[in-house]
């Protein structure tokens, strides 16, 4: 819009715009991989601490292939014929590619929540169970990461898809549909500005306390039994100190 790109065939828009569809593809994508890490990281913090980088690696590579395909196929749809109104990412796609770039796009977005939305819960249920003070103090400032970020993926990732979907289902007018489009535009633009000092502001406070995690639970048994939420790690763990305690006696007598 500052550049005043009004008006364009949807090959040349597509082609100014590539490079930012391929990141748009790759934040979306990369943004259900975090949330899954920090879902995993707050379930199963041990085991989390012994991950193989290989996994992050192989994630990552999925995320540039899906990033990859879903702009090129992007591309096969557009042509010199069609006119944008705006260019912006969201009119960058065209036809079929359109629907499949948003359907994909929403699936990904409704997973996301999904996914922050269990790790919320998750500390949230890990801030009941515990009455240490350290760990009750890590688990807040937790929550409060996964808040600010879900609270400004809702309002500006989400909202951008979720007004697309439904100007693709409902049959608005040319000129309330490119309304919709420039409009959406800032949106995006916000929600990619946003990211970087969002990751980086709560990114390494999230790793430094949810690693914590482990070690201060190790300090007491019973807590890292509340932690992991595992009644058969209960029994198997007091079996076991109930067999040691019986052949302790034993060697006495």
């Amino acid at each position: 819009m500052i550049l005043d790109m009004y008006t364009l065939s949807s090959i040349k828009c597509f082609l100014l715009s590539s490079y930012g569809l391929f990141a748009l593809n790759m934040q979306s994508s990369l943004g259900l991989v975090i949330g899954l890490d920090r879902l995993y990281n707050v379930t199963f913090p041990t085991k989390y601490s012994k991950l193989p980088n290989s996994i992050y690696i192989a994630l990552v590579i999925f995320c540039v292939l899906f990033s990859f395909f879903i702009t090129l196929f992007g591309y096969q749809y557009a042509t010199d014929s069609e006119k944008v109104p705006v260019c912006l990412p969201p009119t960058a796609y065209t036809g079929t590619s359109r629907n499949i770039w948003i359907g994909s796009n929403f699936i990904i977005s409704i997973l996301v929540i999904f996914v922050y939305g269990g790790a919320h819960i998750r500390c949230r249920i890990l801030k009941a169970k515990h009455v240490h003070e350290q760990t009750v103090e890590t688990v807040n400032r937790l929550l409060k990461s996964l808040t600010v970020v879900i609270a400004i993926y809702v309002c500006t990732w989400f909202l951008t898809i979720s007004s697309l979907v439904v100007s693709q289902v409902s049959k608005f007018s040319p000129e309330v549909t490119a309304e919709i489009n420039r409009q959406l535009g800032w949106l995006v633009i916000i929600n990619a500005s946003l990211n970087f000092f969002v990751y980086f502001w709560r990114a390494s406070e999230y790793r430094l306390n949810s690693k914590d995690l482990p070690d201060k639970e190790h300090r007491c048994r019973k807590s890292i039994i509340k932690l992991y939420g595992l009644s058969r790690a209960f029994k198997l763990e007091a079996s076991v100190d109930t067999g040691a305690r019986i052949m302790k006696t034993s060697v006495k007598i």
